[in-house]
């Protein structure tokens, strides 16, 4: 999509940044539906289903789909990581426009969230059979 609109910077880092943004929610929505899919007996607050905890590398729901490497590779583009000190946060940063800049509005960037998206999408396929 974005592509075509390659003369026209204003409009193909709109549609970047609308893409991200879908693809972070799209993301948070799947695995928090997935969580609590696996844990119906469990009460959870829909606030506590943040995608920082979701993305627990010792949390037993999301080892049964994701192997611990995987589930540090998507806190490392997803979240801040480890308190902070490693990773991109394209979820906060996209969600709540913040620490961005235009020229982080990129094809690139939506490619690799796409390639999370679709590994999270593949990984649960696989899973569930």
């Amino acid at each position: 999509i974005c592509t075509q609109y390659e003369n026209n910077d204003y409009l193909s880092k709109g549609l970047n940044f609308g893409i991200i943004l879908f693809e972070c929610a799209l993301i948070e929505k799947l695995l928090r539906n997935l969580y609590k899919n696996q844990n119906p007996d469990l009460y959870i607050k829909t606030d506590w289903c943040s995608l920082d905890q979701l993305l627990n590398p010792k949390d037993k729901t999301m080892l049964k789909f994701f192997n611990t490497d995987e589930i540090k590779v998507f806190r490392y583009y997803l979240v801040d990581g480890y308190n902070g000190k490693v990773g991109y946060n394209h979820r906060n940063n996209y969600a709540h426009y913040k620490n961005i800049k235009t020229k982080d509005m990129q094809f690139g960037i939506s490619l690799k969230i796409m390639h999370i998206l679709l590994t999270i999408i593949n990984d649960i396929a696989l899973t569930m059979k």
